[in-house]
């Protein structure tokens, strides 16, 4: 079942693929670790060690996501969080920053805290942002800490607790 639905979003990527880069991706289903997968994607990119192509970069982070490493799951949110690669769709972008968050990456949560606190396919919901990013700066995320603390300031959210002060 697990092949087939990696198949099934390889042929689902080929609608915003090059020819080139599709048969590319075919070869990232061959075997390997999630970190390595997450490494080529950042390297695709980036284009710092390989040629830069998004559409490749998106195949290899989506492998590492589904492996179960965090830091693929955000980049494949960031991907789509920006439409690099892929067509831009924050509430896909929000599932792979929620995984990520899930699979314990600060960054992946602020990212999350992100879209809720700039209603993108969700809500808008800063009480909801900066449990994110309490949770992100709990991780040891400075940007989560940094957005927790700006969303308490601006005194937002009026469910929270206020007595409670950020040191």
């Amino acid at each position: 079942m697990k092949k087939f639905l990696i198949g099934m979003a390889v042929m689902a990527m080929a609608t915003v693929l090059s020819a080139e880069s599709y048969m590319q991706c075919k070869k990232v289903y061959d075997g390997g670790s999630a970190a390595e997968y997450d490494r080529l994607g950042k390297a695709y990119y980036t284009g710092k060690g390989a040629k830069r192509d998004y559409g490749v970069a998106i195949m290899y982070h989506y492998k590492a996501c589904m492996m179960g490493h965090a830091q693929g799951c955000n980049h494949a949110g960031y991907m789509y969080d920006q439409g690099q690669g892929v067509r831009q769709d924050y509430s896909i972008a929000r599932k792979y920053f929620a995984r990520a968050c899930s699979l314990g990456s600060g960054i992946g949560c602020s990212n999350l805290g992100v879209i809720y606190e700039r209603g993108q396919s969700v809500k808008q919901n800063s009480f909801t942002a900066k449990k994110y990013y309490k949770k992100a700066c709990n991780l040891g995320c400075e940007e989560g800490c940094y957005n927790f603390q700006t969303v308490y300031v601006r005194g937002e959210d009026t469910e929270f607790d206020k007595r409670k002060r950020w040191h």
